[in-house]
């Protein structure tokens, strides 16, 4: 049966396609034989609340100017196919500072959710930095200067970088620090690697073991958000784990 699709949905996916390729963190390779299958969130209409996700195979096809992605198939998911509960947080408490403190109150808890993910696999707790958060912030104002484009920062100097774009809800910290954290589902510690068609440099990036910083900054555009985390010592060298 032929599918049909709401104009505001396929922007939707335009968008994320988008991010998928733009924002991980080792770029794959575009050839004819390129596929995706992946689960996208979008909401009823562009005035909605109510989150719905929809997964679609995508497959790249020879244009004019070299490549397009083509949507074979799509259809609606019950619920987030990615969720996953938040890892508990089983160690001591000690007193050394994690940084909470000097957060802006706009980013409380920044930390905590990256140290979360930091301590499942036993690696050092990150500190907020605001030298990363102003290069940060400054990206993020850019972005929202061009009607949020989502791409990475390449005048960042030393910094990685996790960018995050949500359409028509506002993302706790913890919220988008989690998204990027749930991509350990698709991270293959053995072989150092991304499952077939899937994203988990932001998480990767997430757990290194050598970054020591974190800053974030953030800018919306109308129904739109983009966040972005800079990170010091930068992460996801290739060849090499992240702990």
């Amino acid at each position: 049966m032929k599918k049909t699709i709401p104009l505001y949905l396929a922007i939707v996916l335009l968008c994320h396609i988008n991010h998928a390729i733009a924002h991980e963190s080792t770029t794959p390779t575009l050839s004819p034989e390129f596929k995706l299958h992946i689960p996208i969130l979008y909401y009823n209409a562009p005035t909605s609340s109510e989150p719905l996700w929809v997964w679609a195979d995508l497959e790249l096809v020879p244009s004019d100017d070299g490549f397009l992605f083509k949507a074979t198939d799509y259809g609606f998911l019950d619920s987030d196919p990615n969720k996953t509960e938040t890892p508990t947080d089983t160690t001591t408490p000690t007193d050394t500072p994690t940084g909470d403190e000097d957060e802006p109150a706009e980013f409380a808890g920044t930390v905590e959710a990256h140290n979360v993910w930091r301590r499942q696999v036993g690696v050092p707790d990150l500190t907020w930095s605001s030298d990363a958060a102003a290069v940060a912030q400054a990206w993020a104002d850019d972005l929202k200067n061009r009607g949020c484009a989502i791409e990475h920062n390449p005048n960042r100097g030393n910094y990685g970088e996790n960018v995050y774009w949500a359409f028509g809800t506002e993302p706790t910290p913890k919220d988008v620090v989690d998204a990027w954290g749930n991509e350990i589902n698709d991270y293959d510690y053995a072989t150092n690697s991304c499952n077939s068609g899937k994203i988990c440099g932001h998480y990767t990036q997430i757990v290194w073991r050598d970054t020591t910083e974190v800053g974030c900054g953030k800018a919306s555009c109308d129904s739109e958000q983009v966040w972005v985390c800079n990170y010091s010592p930068p992460g996801n060298y290739i060849g090499q784990k992240p702990y």
